[in-house]
């Protein structure tokens, strides 16, 4: 499935490739209840080619840049950005249309193959998101102990930024802190129409949630845009 992302004109920049397993008996599973599985086995290697390639594979019709999600276990071997350079040049794809999402504690937690892997994935032209910042306790970390190109927003503090104060002010922050840095962000789970304008007034670049557009698989893909 395939989730818009809105830029500031409300046109779409980009779009986030979400993964789901059609079961013959149990229908529609999401990620949450497999990946974790995945990721105990070499299930997640394949499961995370398969994804890659797909994506790269629905660019031209997408026409715009693809966001995929990167497990913390990919970025443990240390012949992935290898295998990713190869994925690149078989599929004949423009690598500044290719975005690799990572957790926000990935670089930390782990150690040099991590680290290495997101060096040389940046280094091919890719680029790369921290996914849920503000999550994790080690943000501010974070910030000052790797390059990165997009800051996504943890929906948590969208969530409640119409009523909570303290969310606002980190939402405003972090949009602070990005345009210092010169990076994008992006707003994750943006479902209200309040939340929207809250945003745009903290200095919000870029919108992701329902209010926008549902991830769908490619072929029904349809996108609304917020007034």
């Amino acid at each position: 499935h395939y989730q818009p992302v809105f830029g500031s004109d409300m046109r779409v920049r980009s779009h986030e490739a979400l993964v789901r397993w059609r079961h013959t008996v149990r229908g529609m599973i999401p990620p949450a209840q497999f990946i974790g599985v995945a990721e105990e086995s070499d299930l997640i290697d394949k499961l995370g080619e398969w994804v890659l390639r797909r994506a790269c594979a629905d660019l031209a019709v997408l026409g715009t840049p693809v966001a995929v999600n990167v497990s913390p276990a990919q970025l443990r071997r240390a012949d992935f950005a290898k295998e990713l350079r190869g994925i690149v040049e078989q599929t004949g794809i423009d690598p500044r249309q290719l975005i690799i999402e990572v957790t926000e504690n990935v670089p930390l937690m782990g150690g040099a193959i991590e680290k290495a892997n997101l060096e040389a994935i940046r280094a091919l032209g890719l680029r790369v998101a921290i996914d849920d910042f503000g999550a994790g306790h080690a943000s501010l970390q974070y910030l000052r102990g790797f390059e990165f190109d997009i800051i996504k927003i943890d929906r948590t503090y969208i969530s409640n930024i119409d009523d909570n104060r303290i969310d606002a002010m980190i939402v405003e922050a972090i949009c602070d802190i990005a345009r210092s840095l010169e990076v994008d962000v992006i707003a994750e789970g943006v479902e209200t129409q309040a939340q929207l304008d809250m945003l745009r007034r903290a200095g919000c670049r870029a919108f992701q949630g329902f209010l926008l557009g549902r991830p769908e698989p490619l072929k029904v893909q349809k996108v609304s845009v917020a007034a």
